[in-house]
């Protein structure tokens, strides 16, 4: 078989395996580079020491937030029983988190809200991030599932 190749078919056969060589480079690349956050929440019934909220951007490129909001809901989507705790303001601008660092929010003193069951009511907590260039991401905070 490897007899009747010409050049002209081992050049193909190189050009093909070096095309799908260049192709798994470059899926492997969009994968290391995609945005990767890890949200974490913290919880405290202390007004003093409050609730943490940390955002951490495990990408190599920095993430603009354009927008947040913090919610109790029954679900994500849904209007129904749906509370704004806390957001920000459209007039604070953005805000960038550089690439391998993080963020923490705290809701202390008069920003602490209380995830007692009396409070929450069957509902989860909810923070929405608009991030620049990508569709807005919801992720549930309490209770941890």
């Amino acid at each position: 078989m490897i007899e009747s190749l010409d050049v002209k078919d081992l050049v193909a056969v190189w050009g093909g395996l070096l095309s799908t060589g260049l192709a798994g480079i470059k899926v492997f690349e969009w994968w290391r580079d995609r945005d990767r956050l890890d949200i974490s929440f913290g919880s405290s019934s202390s007004v003093e020491y409050g609730n943490q909220i940390q955002i951490r951007n495990l990408s190599n490129r920095p993430i603009i937030i354009k927008h947040w909001e913090l919610f109790f809901a029954f679900e994500p989507k849904g209007k129904m029983g749906c509370e704004l705790v806390e957001s920000a303001e459209y007039d604070d601008g953005d805000l960038t988190i550089a690439a391998h660092t993080s963020k923490q929010w705290s809701f202390c003193e008069n920003r602490h809200f209380s995830i007692s069951e009396q409070n929450l009511r069957g509902r989860s907590i909810y923070l929405r991030l608009c991030i620049a260039g990508r569709r807005d991401r919801i992720e549930k905070l309490y209770p941890y599932t």
